[in-house]
């Protein structure tokens, strides 16, 4: 690793550790900041392809919302389909969580 890439690394990791720029809580959110909308709306990493979470969910808990990349909090299923979001088929582990791409597990069965 470049002395570049070490400090750009160390950087990002004080950033996430302090919850600072796009790491703070008003860009990286795993809660809702409003407790009646808590269905996640997120961006495969692979596809771009719109995904909402249900509470409850396969690695709902572990799904980030980052609000930067245009991922959003839902109220209702309706609202989300509305926006465009498809309910997760699948659970996906979009940012690098733990298994970065690997699919886990069925998601949202209804």
């Amino acid at each position: 690793m470049t002395l570049e890439l070490t400090n750009l690394q160390a950087a990002s990791d004080f950033a996430r550790e302090h919850r600072l720029g796009i790491f703070s809580p008003a860009c990286y959110q795993i809660t809702p900041p409003d407790p009646q909308c808590p269905i996640k709306g997120n961006l495969d990493d692979n596809s771009d392809k719109k995904m909402y979470f249900l509470p409850g969910c396969s690695y709902y808990d572990k799904t980030v919302i980052m609000r930067f990349r245009g991922e959003q909090w839902f109220c209702s299923e309706t609202e989300a389909q509305k926006a465009g979001f498809e309910k997760a088929r699948y659970s996906h582990n979009t940012h690098g969580l733990d298994f970065p791409g690997v699919i886990l597990a069925p998601a949202c069965n209804a």
